[in-house]
């Protein structure tokens, strides 16, 4: 891993410009492309009235977008960003980001008069959305701490209530809790809760989620703790602050009392140390890279560790000069492909990026070489390559695995939900015809993968049914003593046997039919004119034909009556 060229600055306004103001805080997306910052600078051409607003540039287009603002403009408050938690997070596709802030004009009804809430902006559409929402629409009746973070695809957000007592359903104690809010189902739920959902009594903070929304982790009272939401576990943990977990929440790193970094994977085993002194920790998705500050004289700087790899300065020039000022507040894209930190420069001459000259605190970001390169594996369980169905749709299943959590999966577009061990199975429609089932899978990393299986849906055979035979042109002649009976069958007839019944009437009872008598010749051939000889003259009578159709086999199928004959009397 090196760091490639110095550092570039991120704190500029959206025409690349740089600023007198301070720019504090960083998040990062997955792949490194946007970053999250606050400055009470105009950076997007919207006045700020001197408050800290949260910004988030994307480096690739090189345009900075303002993120607080809402349906009166920008925030009329600041936006949180102290030193000790999380002040704000950005979703790993860039597409959300999630802070706290007293403003009272990001939404059509402020409910709760100003108090701190927590929110979450869509840069796609432009919309915002209160977070710390009741299930009934209402507002929190008490504090909100904030301290926000935000899963993969944007959306599950996790945060900090202080006296609001009205987030989740059952919490009547006024005291400090961690909610999950998930915007898509829209409903809140409790994280720091025991396995039976009792609500835990310590003082509660500092909460991170996985990538894929699935595992929360946050200190309650000194002591790592992690809830994972698919198991419905909770796993009590080591004693220690800040914690960050990885895309699939099987890795926990954090700070120990003694001011370490440490590392544990799964959470729960004895935990190993990454750094000897540092704070604020975060991991990359699939755990094996860790970012930190460190406090060593004359200036703290920023490290990132590659496992089993020494830790690497990030905090400095590309030909590896220090500049003697403090850097801090890292973050790490998913990916470990980019950190950004935050550069108490001061002077030109001091800062990481040559063409830093505003003197003022700067956000910078350094590119690494990414962790994670490759997609989610799969193991298809159903359907086969080449596999042909008759049904209009058709199951799929299979597991999915990625060390960097899998935050999404979908079956021809539907989305599938991954089990506890990451199986999934799912119904889908199936067009007529030859056709490709398409699964794809995204990671915490934000790396894709593809599955491509050929299928066919064939039109259902029909079920075999006795041939719908018919006697045209039927006729009863004498020919001297004796009677033909003249038809011709129909071409869809099978092989066929022939008789000649007679219709009987006795008084008292109902008509019934009786064999007239053993005909001369006893087959007939479809679709040709058919003679069938009696050897004596019929009797005056009402005769019917019934024609037996017989399987290739020589079982009988049916016997046609009425369809294929019709009554006379000679």
């Amino acid at each position: 891993m090196a760091v490639i060229g110095d550092p570039q600055r991120v704190s500029l306004d959206t025409a690349g410009g740089d600023r007198s103001g301070a720019a504090l805080g960083s998040a990062v997306s997955a792949d490194g492309r946007w970053v999250a910052f606050t400055s009470a600078d105009d950076l997007a051409g919207t006045p700020t009235a001197g408050i800290a607003q949260l910004y988030v540039r994307d480096r690739t287009d090189g345009r900075t977008v303002l993120a607080s603002a809402g349906v009166a403009g920008t925030a009329d408050a600041p936006l949180d960003d102290p030193a000790d938690h999380r002040a704000y997070a950005i979703s790993g596709d860039g597409r959300y980001v999630a802070f706290a802030t007293a403003a009272t004009n990001l939404v059509a009804e402020e409910p709760d008069g100003g108090d701190r809430d927590v929110f979450r902006k869509d840069l796609v559409t432009g919309a915002i959305t209160l977070v710390s929402r009741t299930a009934n629409g209402g507002g929190a009746n008490g504090s909100v701490i904030g301290d926000p973070d935000i899963s993969f695809d944007g959306s599950r957000v996790v945060y900090e209530t202080g006296a609001a007592t009205n987030l989740w359903v059952g919490d009547a104690v006024p005291g400090s809790d961690i909610v999950m809010s998930d915007l898509s189902a829209g409903t809140s739920v409790l994280a720091s809760a025991d396995a039976a959902e009792t609500a835990l009594a310590g003082v509660i903070r500092r909460a991170a989620i996985s990538a894929d929304g699935r595992v929360v982790a946050f200190e309650d009272d000194g002591v790592i703790t992690v809830r994972n939401f698919v198991t419905t576990s909770t796993t009590v943990g080591p004693v220690g602050a800040f914690p960050d977990i990885s895309g699939d929440g099987r890795v926990l790193v954090f700070q120990n009392p003694g001011g370490a970094i440490m590392r544990a994977e799964p959470v729960n085993a004895t935990p190993a140390q990454v750094a000897l002194a540092g704070g604020e920790p975060g991991v990359s998705a699939d755990g094996t890279r860790v970012v930190f500050q460190t406090a060593e004289a004359p200036a703290g700087d920023v490290y990132v560790r590659s496992l089993p790899a020494p830790a690497a300065r990030v905090s400095q020039r590309a030909n590896g000069t220090d500049v003697m000022r403090a850097s801090d507040r890292p973050a790490m894209s998913t990916d470990g492909g980019s950190v950004a930190f935050g550069l108490a420069d001061g002077l030109p001459s001091m800062s990481l990026n040559a063409s830093d000259t505003d003197g003022s605190p700067d956000i910078l970001a350094a590119a690494l070489v990414p962790t994670d390169v490759t997609g989610p594996s799969m193991t298809l369980l159903s359907p086969a390559d080449g596999a042909s169905v008759t049904a209009p749709t058709i199951g799929v299943s299979g597991v999915v695995t990625d060390p960097s959590g899998v935050v999404a999966l979908t079956v021809n577009g539907f989305p599938a939900v991954l089990g506890p061990t990451n199986g999934f199975g799912v119904e889908v429609p199936l067009p007529s015809g030859p056709g490709t089932i398409t699964i794809r899978a995204v990671d915490g990393a934000g790396r894709v993968s593809e599955r491509l299986v050929p299928v066919a849906r064939t039109r259902p055979q029909p079920a075999r049914v006795a041939a719908k035979v018919r006697a045209r042109s039927l006729s009863v002649v004498r020919v001297k003593r004796s009677t033909r009976l003249r038809f011709v069958l129909d071409r869809g007839a099978t092989r066929v046997t022939v008789r000649l019944w007679r219709r009987v009437v006795r008084p008292g009872q109902p008509p019934s039919w009786t064999p007239a008598n053993a005909l001369k010749r006893v087959a007939a051939t479809a679709g040709r004119r058919t003679v069938i000889i009696s050897p004596r003259l019929l009797r005056p009578a009402v005769y019917q034909v019934r024609v037996t159709v017989i399987a290739p086999g020589g079982a009988t199928v049916g016997v046609i009556r009425h369809a294929v004959a019709r009554r006379t009397r000679v």
